[in-house]
């Protein structure tokens, strides 16, 4: 019997919205294609294969521009402070193109002082943690009470 392969794909991005202290929109970001670390494809097959592990439901933003690669365990400067610590999202199961086709994270940070942030990424802990995605966004400064919203989406498909 011959083996037939059915192809898979993953589409992954994150919106980022800054918001003045009145809650105005100051600025909107999408990035896409961000780097899957190797520590997570370990993560992947372990929950698949119910061999234990933790959901991947924890954001964190960071202020380093270092280059992505896929060895990365961690962000590479993590803001620990002025309530931009590494939060819990909230996580949804959406639809984009098949029903629940898309894994979402939602979480909001309100500075309380001002921070520049230049990455985001995805963990499974909000300690002693594995990094599921990282991703370079741009270097912005927040100024103190105004707030980030960051949306994580990844879209998991057959291709056509």
């Amino acid at each position: 019997m011959e083996n037939e392969k059915e192809n898979f794909w993953l589409k992954w991005m994150v919106k980022i919205d800054i918001y003045n202290a009145d809650w105005t929109i100051k600025e909107e970001g999408k990035f896409e294609h961000n780097i899957i670390t190797n520590a997570w494809l370990a993560a992947l097959t372990s929950l698949g294969g119910w061999l234990g592990g933790s959901a991947f439901t924890y954001l964190g933003v960071w202020t380093s521009n270092t280059a992505e690669a896929a060895t990365q365990t961690a962000l590479v400067a993590e803001i620990v402070d002025s309530w931009f610590a590494r939060k819990a999202a909230t996580v949804t199961q959406i639809t984009t193109s098949t029903t629940n086709d898309t894994f979402q994270l939602v979480a909001i940070w309100t500075a309380t002082a001002w921070k520049t942030i230049e990455e985001i990424g995805i963990f499974n802990a909000g300690t002693a943690w594995t990094m599921l995605w990282r991703k370079l966004t741009w270097t912005k400064t927040i100024n103190t009470w105004e707030s980030i919203s960051a949306t994580y989406k990844i879209i998991m498909s057959r291709a056509a």
